[in-house]
């Protein structure tokens, strides 16, 4: 999909499903953000929407729906790279924008991987909530290790993550297993429902 329509289908995810399924649960406030500072933060930094906690906090998201012929897989993905974009600047994806955002983020930012349901006017069956800060911490303590070729492995690598490509090949990604997850790190899972075998 095109940025314009990826980003109208999250849209319509968001309202429909995110905020009286996740967010209204959490009593996180959703924050008006410009249109062309929501574009740019989403293009740059990868960050979708912004939130207020019961403590006046701000609470980042990127957020991402999947359809629902997708619900039997037990993962969240984050796109690592678009080696074939012309615009070299845009080649690196959203995992390293996050990562790089990270280096000066002092807020919460959270990775909402939801699916989407298969009857519309269904309840949320299926989502996980990540710690992107937690997620790359342990990364960074090459405790989880991205196997992308240029990995220096040691023996405190408790996860091993491919690149993998897109089927149409024009990205590759990283896919995280949420039962793995939970079982090695017990602080990156902030909440998730309908994985874990549920």
């Amino acid at each position: 999909m095109y940025y314009k329509d990826d980003r109208n289908f999250t849209d319509k995810m968001h309202k429909k499903y995110a905020i009286p399924f996740i967010y209204n649960k959490l009593k996180w406030k959703e924050q008006n953000i410009e249109d062309k500072l929501n574009e740019y933060q989403d293009i740059f930094s990868a960050i979708d929407y912004e939130f207020l906690d019961e403590k006046d906090c701000k609470i980042l998201v990127q957020e991402r729906f999947r359809k629902s012929n997708y619900s039997e897989f037990n993962d969240f993905t984050i796109r690592y790279e678009r080696p074939e974009n012309e615009e070299v600047l845009e080649q690196k994806s959203e995992f390293y924008k996050m990562k790089r955002y990270l280096r000066t983020c002092k807020s919460e930012f959270y990775l909402v991987y939801a699916f989407e349901p298969p009857c519309f006017n269904d309840t949320l069956k299926k989502f996980v909530i990540v710690d992107l800060k937690k997620l790359f911490k342990h990364i960074d303590d090459k405790e989880i290790c991205i196997l992308d070729g240029n990995e220096n492995i040691t023996d405190k690598c408790k996860m091993k993550i491919k690149v993998q490509k897109n089927r149409d090949k024009s990205s590759t990604f990283v896919s995280f297993d949420v039962n793995k997850l939970i079982s090695l790190f017990d602080d990156v899972i902030k909440q998730q429902i309908g994985f874990c075998g549920e």
